[in-house]
Parts: structure tokens; sequence; C-alpha cells
């Protein structure tokens, strides 16, 4: 099974007007697939890790579908590969404390609200963007903020941050480039999968259920039927926040002192 890869004008042209994709998008796909041999076989893949190339070449293969340059059953072997290939990739390295460091040198809210919340960035945004909307409860040095905001699979139902951070109503979309810009290559996104490890660490070291790092993040698909109530989870996230802003903050520079009683 090999794969060959042609002019890729009328692919990115498909990118843009077919998928709808921005520009920028459509040449990072472009770019990937250009940097391939021209002639894939799937043992290409084997060592290659990157979310971008196996999204690119997934694009790639419904395109070539659609323009009739191959058949079903070649698309649905390769979609097939891809997706199975992708599940076994080896994940980045974990964010080192130097990263988080270096990253949180930025004093700006919306890193605070990353490293705190463990949230998405597009999450943050909206948080920024709708303050004056969103319903929030102070419960002791903390505020839980109910964002209640859905957009297909992915969710945001609550968002936990220190009081001390205040956020700031903003009326536009933030211009995103300086958190990569000049960054040593450190990369803010890492923040949310090392909130979901200290606060998963958090609370199997102080006896809570482990799903709470979940209930955090809204990974509502990790609770089963058989599961505590989503409220009871709730309420034992409120408990265990606290804990979990004190192990964060030791890993900053300057570690902020936070009441866990």
């Amino acid at each position: 099974m090999r794969l060959s890869i042609g002019d890729l004008s009328l692919f990115s042209t498909w990118l843009t007007t077919r998928r709808k994709l921005s520009p920028e998008t459509a040449n990072r796909y472009i770019d990937k697939i250009r940097k391939s041999p021209e002639t894939v076989a799937p043992q290409y893949f084997i060592d290659k890790y990157s979310a971008w190339l196996y999204n690119a070449f997934r694009l790639y293969i419904h395109f070539l579908y659609q323009t009739g340059s191959i058949e079903l059953d070649s698309k649905m072997r390769w979609l097939d590969l891809l997706k199975t290939t992708k599940n076994n990739r080896i994940e980045p390295p974990e964010i080192t404390p130097e990263q988080i460091q270096t990253i949180m040198k930025d004093k700006s809210p919306l890193l605070q609200i990353l490293f705190y919340g463990g949230i998405r960035i597009t999450e943050a945004q909206y948080l920024m963007l709708n303050i004056d909307k969103i319903r929030s409860e102070g419960c002791g040095n903390f505020i839980r903020y109910s964002v209640k905001w859905y957009r297909g699979p992915k969710r945001c139902d609550y968002v936990y941050l220190p009081k001390f951070i205040n956020i700031p109503k903003i009326n536009n979309p933030l211009d995103l480039h300086h958190l990569w810009r000049n960054n040593n290559g450190n990369n803010p996104k890492l923040l949310r999968k090392f909130f979901y490890r200290i606060a998963k660490q958090t609370a199997l070291e102080n006896r809570f259920d482990p799903l709470i790092a979940d209930f955090y993040q809204s990974r509502v698909s990790k609770f089963t039927i058989g599961e505590k109530h989503y409220g009871e989870i709730k309420s034992e996230a409120d408990r265990l926040y606290p804990k979990v802003m004190e192990q964060l903050s030791k890993f900053l520079s300057e570690p902020v002192a936070v009441c866990t009683q």
C-alpha cells in the first residue's frame, strides 16, 4: 500500500474552500506533506509522532477520495492505519519545572488562568470575554466559575481559580502569538497536562477520588453510570482545590502563599 504525493495546489484550495480552514492552517498541513517522500508507505509513520502530520495526511486521504484519485477501499485502509498509528504514538515529554518557570515569567492573567485552572486556551479566552456574565461562587481562598460552555465533544463546565487572580474583561479575542514567540520552544498548552497530573497526584496523596482531576477539566467521558454523582464529585473538588493550588504554587520561581484551611 503506497500513496503518491502529487501537485498540492488543488489540495490547498480544497482545504480553504471545502474544509473552511484558514490559509495559515492550510499552509501548515501542506508543509507537513511537502516534507514527506514523493511516494509514502505505511512504514513512513512508524517513528513520526506529530499530530499535525497525521491530521494532514488524513485530510489528504479525504481529498484524494473526493477527487476520485483513490478508491473507497484504499481510503478506509489508510484512515484505519493513521488512526491506529496516531493512538499508539509516543506522547511528548512532560513539561519540566524549568519550562514552567520560563513560561510563567510572563505574569499575564491568561497564563495565570491556564496554570491554576488547567483549562484550554480557548476556554480561558471565553472566560475573559464573558466574565461579566458567568456566575461565580467564592469558596474560601478560591472561586468556582460556572462556565457551562459546550462546543461539540469539548466542554467546560467549571473553572477553579485562586481569588488572587484578577480576571480582566476583554472585548475581543487576544493575539496569542506572543505566548509562543521567544519562549524557547516552551508550549503553554502543556500547562493543561501538567495541571491534570498534579491534580490527580494530589487527590491520591490526600485520599480523594482521582476522578476529581477529570472533573476540573470537564472530562465527562471518564464518568460512567456507576461513578459517583457529578454533584458529589463537585463537592470533593471544592475541598481538594486549595491543596492543588498549594502544590502548583511550589513550581513557580516565586511561590504564592496559599492557605489550605
